[in-house]
């Protein structure tokens, strides 16, 4: 089978990773070909993955279209032999000292770490969607070839796509219990990298409407609930269309990127396209809401449905707007509100503001990330990262429950 394989495949020789993996029956020998354009995927891509796929072509192609600053993409079959049997997705970002928090203060040695990687560029190498949490990026035929065997091929995949895309790190992002049981009996060089928490609500199946919620919370936050929906009554929210969504992307830029500067780490920046073509890609199934002042766009949240779930995506307030209007909150529960409307089981608020989610009802789920890293340096450097980023998300979290007791 031809699969029109561009010319500046970056996987050793020939665009062939050799391995040879034993099985009971035979000895097989695993390649695989890589792609830098999802516009080149042969037919083989979609024919491989279930119906209904977030890996499908079509919407790996409108994320690539979104042109994300600093990010380049990697698709790649696997196969036994000449057989399709496997895909991999990956994403490399340019990481500079914009994208994570001067940790220079924390004492001599973080000093020095900072100021050495702090004038450098790097290359960050992530199986997986930096901007989505739980976005598949492998798939394979559980018939063709064991799990443990296609993992091992995922490895080779890895350190030989680090080598060749010269990036510095690849992290495997969003694992889930099958590659992580693969990863815990199986040594490879990755490293946990600590408590990712993502925070989220299951819905109570009583809940026929907000008031039903409202009326499960203690008194306490009942009465705060009232005052925060109080603030916003003045504004339109409102469901933009495709065409509308065009309409304000300037607005849709400005108010991401206020947000956005508030964040100390933030890997990877957005623009205002990526959630255009995210509406193209997923219909109904993506929604962005602006909120009016009259004529004027003072907040747009974007919302991802899945299945059950009903996921607030990435928002966007003006600061001033936020301390008139309450926003941020009121964001919260109108996610509440629209989940329950939709009769989703689950809602998903996603990883930061820890406390203003608990506040709502949300609690932690802990995901897996592992890392593998060239350098000592680069290691000590993400260790003062996340040692930052657990300091400014606090605790407080943990000690907030809005509901009766």
């Amino acid at each position: 089978m031809n699969y029109n394989t561009p010319s500046n495949i970056l996987i050793d020789t020939s665009c062939r990773i050799e391995s040879f993996i034993c099985s009971t029956q035979r000895t097989a020998k695993i390649t695989a070909d890589v792609y830098n354009n999802a516009r080149q995927l042969p037919s083989a891509w979609d024919l491989l993955l279930p119906q209904g796929s977030k890996m499908a072509s079509h919407i790996l192609t409108l994320i690539e279209d979104s042109a994300i600053e600093g990010l380049t993409y990697y698709y790649i079959i696997v196969k036994d032999e000449d057989k399709p049997i496997g895909l991999l997705y990956f994403q490399r970002l340019a990481l500079t000292k914009e994208h994570y928090p001067d940790f220079s203060g924390s004492g001599k040695i973080a000093k020095h770490v900072y100021n050495y990687l702090s004038g450098k560029a790097f290359g960050l190498l992530t199986a997986g969607n930096l901007f989505c949490t739980g976005f598949p990026w492998y798939w394979f035929d559980d018939k063709a070839i064991k799990a443990d065997d296609f993992f091992k091929a995922v490895n080779k995949a890895a350190t030989s796509l680090l080598k060749t895309s010269q990036s510095h790190m690849v992290m495997l992002k969003d694992v889930d219990d099958k590659l992580n049981n693969f990863i815990t009996r199986k040594p490879s060089g990755y490293a946990h990298m600590g408590e990712d928490i993502f925070m989220q609500m299951p819905l109570n199946p009583e809940w026929q409407t907000f008031d039903d919620y409202a009326k499960a919370l203690s008194k306490k936050y009942a009465a705060r609930v009232r005052k925060m929906q109080e603030a916003v009554k003045e504004l339109r929210i409102a469901r933009l269309t495709t065409e509308e969504i065009e309409q304000h992307l300037p607005d849709i830029q400005q108010l991401y990127m206020e947000v956005i500067g508030h964040s100390s780490v933030k890997i990877g920046v957005l623009n205002a396209r990526y959630f255009l073509n995210m509406k193209k890609a997923f219909g109904a199934n993506f929604d962005v809401w602006g909120w009016f002042e009259g004529d004027r766009m003072v907040a747009f949240t974007s919302t991802l449905i899945e299945n059950g779930s009903y996921e607030v995506y990435y928002i966007g307030y003006g600061d001033e707007d936020n301390k008139r209007y309450c926003l941020y909150p009121n964001i919260l529960l109108h996610g509440v509100q629209q989940s329950i409307a939709d009769k989703k089981k689950v809602l998903k608020l996603g990883r930061t503001a820890l406390e203003a989610k608990a506040i709502v009802g949300a609690g932690p789920l802990y995901l897996n990330n592992y890392i593998k890293m060239k350098s000592s340096l680069l290691q000590m450097g993400l260790s003062f990262i996340l040692k930052a980023f657990v300091k400014e998300r606090g605790s407080e979290w943990k000690k907030r429950n809005p509901f009766k007791k």
